[in-house]
């Protein structure tokens, strides 16, 4: 059984050589590519494993087709599938587009929504533009620290400004 340990061991370190190896000859063009793939990999995955926890199963056996698989009819069902198309959504929170798109999502979305759930919409909405505001004036605040002056920035000419009003 130790021989066997010691050779699964080397094999596994013999395969990281090779990887190590593999990937210290690519291209920057290659290296960018294995680095998309690889974060398309974990994104997969953390995908996965929040259907996972929801409890949701694909239709498709590579787990793409995950969000096509819910058809909710409970509150519950629909809170699992809102989860799952948030969590789906926020993964290009970082794209200059996303603050549009997320627009043009909720106007497309609540076209079809009476006058008294959209103003729902719009009290949750307001509700949650209230709470960031507190919390980016609170995070504002927090890097001044509680110095009791303000910051002022001292030059060389501040000296003798000084002396000149004097004599």
């Amino acid at each position: 059984s130790k021989a066997l340990k010691a050779k699964l061991e080397e094999q596994a370190r013999l395969e990281e050589e090779e990887e190590a190896q593999r990937l210290a000859n690519l291209s920057p063009e290659e290296k960018l590519a294995e680095k998309l793939r690889l974060q398309k990999i974990q994104q997969d995955s953390d995908l996965n494993h929040a259907l996972d926890t929801f409890g949701v199963t694909s239709t498709r056996g590579d787990g793409g087709g995950a969000l096509d698989a819910f058809n909710p009819d409970t509150k519950e069902e629909f809170n699992e599938f809102g989860a799952a198309l948030s969590w789906k959504i926020a993964q290009y929170k970082e794209s200059p587009h996303f603050p549009q798109f997320v627009e043009d999502l909720v106007r497309g979305l609540c076209v079809n929504l009476s006058a008294a759930d959209i103003k729902k919409v719009k009290m949750n909405v307001e509700s949650l533009h209230s709470e960031k505001l507190k919390m980016e004036k609170a995070n504002a605040k927090k890097p001044a620290g509680k110095g009791k002056g303000k910051a002022t920035l001292r030059t060389e000419n501040d000296a003798i400004d000084g002396y000149k009003k004097y004599g």
